[in-house]
């Protein structure tokens, strides 16, 4: 979505994978990152009871993760979760 003076940037389905980016060069050139990345698959999230982490891992070998979740469920403490959810590694859009 553009704001005009912010661009939101969704990835995935879950609660996580959510970036709040200005329009300012360096966030455009981060977004155009973000989606060479998921087009080529380079996306993994993990999932537990109300929240949810998407690492995206881009060209230059950084990896940029988001981490959302949904109350009440997602306010509780759980600790290690990220070690224990149920992890997926989604596929390319092109081959």
């Amino acid at each position: 979505m553009d704001f005009g003076f912010e661009v939101v940037l969704g990835v995935e389905g879950g609660l996580g994978g959510r970036w709040e980016l200005e329009c300012s060069h360096a966030d455009v050139d981060m977004l155009e990152a973000i989606v060479r990345s998921i087009v080529d698959g380079r996306v993994r999230e993990v999932r537990a009871p109300g929240r949810s982490c998407v690492t995206v891992s881009l060209g230059d070998g950084r990896d940029v993760r988001e981490t959302g979740g949904v109350a009440p469920t997602g306010c509780l403490p759980m600790p290690f979760w990220k070690r224990w959810g149920h992890r997926i590694d989604y596929q390319p859009y092109r081959s």
